[in-house]
């Protein structure tokens, strides 16, 4: 039950288009239009056989990056991440989490745990049919003027990159209307994205090691952002996809 906590919080059967319509609206930025709203609630009706695989990145002894003050990646890799799955569970979509707390998924090994750790994230997304991964992270560089949201995408399904430009654009125009970042393909560096083999995306919310943006990250109101937009990326890339195989 403790991994599910969260979810006692919103209403996941059985929701009125008024009530989803009243959450959204009072968790994406300002910008939003009422139409874009209404694409959101409407197509997720038509996308039931795909299963969401949210991934909260690191966790446990694995802190991830971390800002000057302190913020660790793997809470704020958490956090966005339970928002995006509490939006999906509100809009009837299947979505899963391959961790619901701060632990490694390292399956208990006594030696080479982050390559354990990173096995069993990839493992996850072949427990799933019609799988969509999506990993949560928070990025970090030695000089503190950089900023603003990145997707990388798997080379090893083509579809990876559509899901990636659609998320990377519906960050940009509800949230981050500055930002000018492209979506790039995952190198080998990447092992999850490197590995895995249904559609599969890396999101790198932003940057720790800006201070603005650091303690926007770890702000309720901007993660709640973060997650709607990422989630309006998402459910028009599971719509295409439907569309296609009709």
């Amino acid at each position: 039950m403790k991994k599910y906590s969260f979810e006692l919080k919103i209403l996941t059967t059985g929701i009125s288009f008024i009530l989803v319509f009243f959450i959204l609206a009072h968790t994406l930025a300002p910008s939003v239009s009422v139409e874009t709203l209404t694409e959101l609630i409407v197509k997720p009706q038509s996308v039931p056989s795909f299963c969401v695989l949210i991934d909260p990145g690191h966790g446990g002894a694995d802190g991830g990056a971390s800002s000057d003050s302190g913020i660790l990646e793997k809470d704020v890799n958490l956090q966005i991440s339970e928002k995006l799955f509490a939006i999906f569970k509100t809009l009837g979509i299947k979505c899963e989490m391959t961790r619901y707390d701060d632990v490694m998924l390292d399956g208990g090994a006594s030696s080479h745990k982050k390559m354990h750790d990173l096995k069993n994230r990839v493992l996850a997304s072949e427990k799933y049919e019609n799988c969509v991964f999506v990993s949560i992270h928070q990025n970090k560089f030695p000089q503190k003027k950089y900023t603003g949201t990145q997707v990388y995408y798997s080379k090893n399904d083509p579809s990876s990159e559509i899901l990636a430009g659609l998320i990377q654009s519906s960050v940009r125009e509800n949230v981050q209307p500055d930002n000018t970042r492209q979506t790039k393909k995952a190198t080998s560096s990447i092992y999850v994205l490197d590995r895995i083999t249904c559609p599969a995306v890396l999101t790198e919310c932003g940057f720790l090691s800006n201070d603005g943006e650091a303690q926007r990250l770890s702000e309720q109101s901007y993660q709640k952002q973060l997650a709607c937009a990422i989630t309006a990326g998402i459910v028009k890339f599971l719509a295409v996809n439907t569309a296609q195989g009709e």
